[in-house]
C-alpha cells in the first residue's frame, strides 16, 4: 500500500470492499485448502524476514496461496491483497521491486484484464423498459446516492477530520475546486462495484444495481471533469489544507 500509485481513496474503498466479499460472500469454507493459504503466506512471510529477494519465489508462493484460497471456499480476491502487501520492497540490491512488478504489469491491466472484465460484466440491457424499471428501483437509486453523493461527502468530510487532528491530509494552496473535483472522481465505482452487485443481486435486481453503478460512475466523471477543467481559473481561490509552519532557522536560539 505504501507503493500504491492511486490515491488512497481508491485503494482504501477498494480494499474495504475485498474485506466485505471475503468475509460476507464466503458460502462453503474447507479449513484444510485455508490452513494450505496460510501456511504459503507463511512462508513468504519468513523468506521477506531472512532477506530472501528473487521474485519468482514469491510468483510461485503467491500462486499457490491464491489457488488454495480459491479451494477453500473465501474469495481469491483477499489473498491478492495479502500477497501484495507480503512482496518484498527492494531487492538485494536496493531496486524497488513491487514498483516494477506493478508498472510492468499495468498495461495488461489497464489494456486487457479491465476491458475484458467491463465487456463480460456491464451486460446490462439499456432498453426503455430497463431504464424505466430502474428509475423505479431503490437498489438503483441507492447506488446512485452512494457513490454519486456518499463517496463526495465522504471524502470531504475526512478531509476536514483529517485538518482537524493537525494530520496532513493535502498540501498546502490545493485550489478548492482541483479538492473538490478529485471527491467528485471518487464516486467512478467501476470493477469492484460491479463484481460486488454480481455476487449481491441475482435476476433483475443485478440490471437494477448495474445501471445505477452506470448512472453513478458517469455523474461523478463529469463533475470531477468540469471542477477539474484546465482552463479553470481558480489559483487566486486557493485555500491551505494544512497548517503553514514555517521550517526552524538553523543556529536560532530563544529568546
Amino acid at each position: 500500500i505504501r507503493n500504491c500509485d492511486w490515491s488512497s481513496d481508491v485503494c482504501s474503498s477498494d480494499l474495504g470492499a475485498i474485506l466485505v466479499i471475503a468475509i460476507f460472500y464466503t458460502d462453503d469454507l474447507r479449513p484444510l485448502w485455508l490452513l494450505g493459504t496460510l501456511g504459503a503466506l507463511a512462508v513468504m512471510l519468513v523468506l521477506q524476514r531472512i532477506g530472501v529477494r528473487p521474485l519468482p519465489v514469491y510468483v510461485l508462493l503467491g500462486v499457490v496461496a491464491w489457488w488454495c484460497t480459491y479451494q477453500s471456499g473465501v474469495h481469491a480476491t483477499i489473498a491478492a491483497v495479502v500477497i501484495g502487501l507480503l512482496t518484498p520492497h527492494h531487492d538485494a540490491a536496493g531496486r524497488p521491486v513491487l514498483h516494477r512488478v506493478a508498472h510492468a504489469i499495468a498495461p495488461w491491466v489497464n489494456l486487457a484484464v479491465l476491458p475484458l472484465f467491463a465487456l463480460v460484466s456491464v451486460g446490462v440491457p439499456l432498453s426503455g423498459a430497463a431504464l424505466r424499471d430502474a428509475a423505479s428501483s431503490r437498489i438503483t437509486l441507492g447506488i446512485v446516492l452512494g457513490l454519486f453523493v456518499g463517496k463526495f461527502v465522504g471524502v470531504v468530510l475526512g478531509v476536514v477530520f483529517a485538518r482537524r487532528r493537525d494530520l496532513h491530509a493535502l498540501i498546502e494552496g490545493v485550489p478548492i475546486g482541483d479538492f473538490f473535483g478529485a471527491a467528485a472522481l471518487s464516486g467512478i465505482g467501476f470493477t469492484v462495484s460491479l463484481f460486488v452487485a454480481e455476487l449481491s443481486f441475482r435476476g433483475i435486481a443485478v440490471d437494477d444495481a448495474k445501471i445505477g453503478i452506470l448512472v453513478g460512475s458517469l455523474a461523478s466523471a463529469l463533475l470531477g471533469t468540469a471542477l477539474l477543467w484546465p482552463d479553470r481559473d481558480d489559483s487566486a481561490r486557493a485555500i491551505p489544507l494544512v497548517r503553514n509552519v514555517p521550517p526552524p532557522r538553523i543556529g536560532a536560539t530563544d529568546e
